[in-house]
C-alpha cells in the first residue's frame, strides 16, 4: 500500500476506534522540548489527579493508599515516597479491585505475554492507550518514520482461525508484512524475504531476537537490502545487546532505536538518534528504587517501578514491574530533548531473571552476556538460552552458527565457572531451534530456582 495513503486510512481507523493518538502528538511534540521544572510541575498535577481519581473510584486504592495521599499538596516525588509499592502479585491478586467502573465505558482489555509465569489482565481506557500510542509516533518521527508507513512486524501469532484472519486484516489495513515469530526456518525466511522485496518495508518492528535471526538469515544468504529503502529498526520487547545491535545495523543498513517498555503502562522510554533512552514523562513517572523502595543515585542500578499518569479505567501507582535499569551520569542528552532530565543509561533485564553461585549468593544477568560477548564471534552461535534448574547446574540449548567451533564453547563454559562456582556443571543441547515463549519472545536466560530457597542459604 501506499505510504500516503495508509497515512489517510490510519486516520480513518482512529476515528472508527475511538483511539486516536494523532490528537496527543502536537501536546507530546511540544512538551518534549519542556525543561525540567515544566515536567516536575505537569507530572505533580498529574500525578495528584490520577491519586485522587484511584481513591474515589477503585475499592482497592480506597484501601491501599493512605489518606495524605490524596490530602498533601506536594510534588510528585514527595507524594510517591510517601505511598506503597506495587508487586505483580499485587496487580493478579485486586486486578478486578484496582478497575474504576465509571471510567471503564470502552476500555480495552490488555493482556502482558505471562513470560515470568501467569499474565496479567489490564483494562485500560481509550483516551490512555492513545496517549501511549503517540509516544511511539512521536518517536518515529525522531527517525522520518510514520506509524503508517510500510512496516516489516516481526511479532507473535496466534493459532486460532478466526483470531488469525481478524490479524490479516488487521496488518492489510495498517500497511505492514508480518512475520510469526513461531517459524523462523530457513524457507520461512527465505519467503519472506521474496515478499519483502516486493513489499519494500519502510521499517522493521519487531522482537529483538527474532529480528536479530532475521538479521543474520540476510547475512548468510548474501541478501542485500538496499532498494527495501529501509530507514529504520525498532527492536522492542527483549533486551537489546551491543552485539545484535551490531548485527542488526550491518543487515539493514539503517539507523537501529531500542524501545523500552512493558504490558502494563505500554512505552516507558525510546531511543533518539543519539542513542539516549528518553522517558515519555507526559505518560508515566519512571522511578529507579532500591530494595528499600528509596531513589538510587544516577549510575547504580535500580528497581523499574512506574506509575501511570493517564490510565483512568485501571490506575496502576507505583508499580514494581521486576526490571533493572539505571539513570545516566549526564544530567541530559545532548540531543536537546526533554533539557535538564536523565535519560534511562541501561536496561539489564528482569530482576527475577538472576543467576546464582553455586555457594548460593547472587551474581547478575550480565554474567550470561559477557560471557557471550567475550567467547563468541560472529556467526559461532544464532540463538542461547541458558537455565539454571539448581546452584550447581545450568542447562544451555544452543544453536549453532554458520562458523561454529568447539572452542569457544569450552571457553564459555569455563568463563560461566569461574564466575559461578567450579563446581558448576554446564550441560550444553544442541537443538535446531529454541522454543520460544507463549507471547513469540526468547528469553537468554531463565531460572528454575527457588529463590527464596536459594536466598536463605546465602552466606
Amino acid at each position: 500500500m501506499n505510504n500516503r495513503v495508509a497515512a489517510r486510512l490510519f486516520r480513518a481507523i482512529e476515528i472508527a476506534s475511538g483511539v486516536a493518538p494523532s490528537r496527543h502528538l502536537p501536546a507530546l511534540e511540544e512538551s518534549l522540548w519542556a525543561d525540567a521544572g515544566e515536567l516536575r510541575t505537569l507530572q505533580s498535577e498529574r500525578l495528584a489527579a490520577i491519586v485522587r481519581h484511584a481513591v474515589a473510584g477503585s475499592s482497592f486504592y480506597r484501601r491501599h493508599l493512605p489518606r495524605h495521599a490524596i490530602d498533601s499538596d506536594v510534588d510528585a516525588a514527595t507524594r510517591l515516597a510517601s505511598l506503597p509499592v506495587l508487586t505483580k502479585t499485587d496487580l493478579l491478586d485486586n486486578g478486578p479491585a484496582m478497575r474504576v467502573p465509571a471510567a471503564m465505558g470502552r476500555a480495552l482489555a490488555v493482556s502482558t505475554s505471562g513470560s515470568t509465569g501467569v499474565p496479567l489482565h489490564l483494562s485500560v481506557d481509550r483516551p490512555a492507550f492513545a496517549a501511549y500510542f503517540a509516544a511511539k509516533l512521536r518517536a518515529l518521527g525522531w527517525h522520518g518514520v510514520r506509524f503508517s508507513d510500510r512496516q516489516l512486524r516481526v511479532w507473535g501469532g496466534t493459532s486460532k482461525l478466526l483470531a488469525r484472519w481478524g490479524w490479516w486484516l488487521r496488518d492489510r489495513l495498517q500497511n505492514r508484512l508480518r512475520l510469526t515469530t513461531f517459524d523462523l526456518s530457513d524457507d520461512t525466511l527465505d519467503r519472506l524475504v521474496s515478499r519483502c522485496r516486493r513489499f519494500r518495508p519502510t521499517y522493521v518492528n519487531g522482537y529483538t531476537s527474532a529480528v536479530v535471526h532475521l538479521a543474520e538469515h540476510l547475512a548468510r544468504r548474501g541478501e542485500s537490502v538496499d532498494r527495501w529503502g529501509i530507514r529504520l529498526v525498532l527492536p522492542t520487547s527483549e533486551v537489546l545487546l551491543p552485539w545484535q545491535r551490531a548485527a542488526l545495523g550491518r543487515a539493514f543498513g539503517a539507523p537501529v532505536m531500542n524501545e523500552y517498555g512493558c504490558g502494563e503502562v505500554q512505552a516507558i522510554a525510546y531511543e533518539c538518534p543519539e542513542g539516549s533512552l528518553h522517558p515519555t514523562h507526559e505518560n508515566l513517572i519512571v522511578e529507579l528504587l532500591d530494595e528499600n523502595d528509596r531513589p538510587v543515585e544516577p549510575g547504580r542500578e535500580g528497581l523499574v517501578t512506574v506509575t501511570s499518569l493517564v490510565n483512568r479505567a485501571m490506575p496502576i501507582v507505583r508499580y514494581r514491574i521486576g526490571d533493572l535499569a539505571s539513570w545516566s551520569t549526564a544530567p541530559e542528552c545532548r540531543c536537546g530533548r526533554q533539557p535538564g532530565s536523565r535519560c534511562l543509561e541501561r536496561v539489564t533485564g528482569r530482576s527475577s531473571d538472576v543467576p546464582y553461585r553455586t555457594d548460593g549468593s547472587p551474581s547478575h544477568w550480565g554474567t550470561i552476556y559477557y560471557a557471550i560477548k567475550d567467547c563468541f564471534g560472529p556467526g559461532v552461535v544464532d540463538e542461547l538460552q541458558a537455565r539454571q534448574t539448581a546452584l550447581d547446574r545450568m542447562e544451555i540449548q544452543l544453536v549453532r552458527g554458520a562458523r561454529f567451533k568447539q572452542q569457544p564453547i569450552d571457553r564459555f563454559i569455563a568463563q560461566l565457572q569461574s564466575i559461578l562456582g567450579d563446581s558448576l556443571e554446564v550441560e550444553i543441547d544442541y537443538v535446531d531451534q529454541i522454543e520460544r515463549e507463549p507471547s513469540g519472545k526468547l528469553r537468554y536466560f531463565v531460572s528454575e530456582l527457588d529463590v527464596g530457597g536459594a536466598s536463605s542459604i546465602r552466606r
